[in-house]
């Protein structure tokens, strides 16, 4: 469940708090708060992998900028390059700076595939399902309490 790199600590911290919020009584009760746990760091986790990979892209995204202006100069050098073209290279030049921070903001945009999207969800779920069960059985029991 927890990868080596991840802290363990943080991870019994959030269990440790669900304990504290939802304070199973029952067996029944303390798997559901384990479960939606689970899920709950689970979805961290996607978070995490998201921000990482925004972080990633925008490592890069200055090398790979710098590669498309170098292609652009080299062909505003050729000989045979058309007037028209020549002007329209000239305001791509111009404009560089503008393009780099249109290049870095496309970066913030993850490339979060249909898979990442499903996963995430069947996370929710689960932790609702843990979440709606548990609430149920703790309002059962308080229930038969009181009577």
């Amino acid at each position: 469940m927890i990868a080596s790199f991840e802290s363990r600590k943080d991870y019994k911290a959030l269990v440790e708090s669900l304990r504290r919020d939802f304070q199973p009584q029952t067996a029944i009760e303390e798997i559901l708060v384990e479960q939606m746990a689970a899920a709950l760091w689970r979805r961290q986790r996607i978070v995490r992998a998201e921000k990482a990979e925004i972080e990633e892209k925008l490592a890069y995204a200055p090398y790979k900028f710098d590669e498309d202006e170098e292609c652009r100069e080299k062909l505003m050098q050729y000989a045979g390059f058309p007037a028209t073209a020549q002007h329209r290279m000239r305001a791509l030049r111009e404009s560089t700076a503008q393009r780099l921070q249109l290049h870095m903001e496309k970066q913030l945009h993850p490339s979060t595939d249909a898979l990442m999207i499903r996963y995430d969800s069947t996370l929710e779920r689960q932790f609702y399902r843990a979440l709606v069960v548990l609430l149920k059985i703790q309002s059962a029991r308080q229930g038969r309490a009181e009577t």
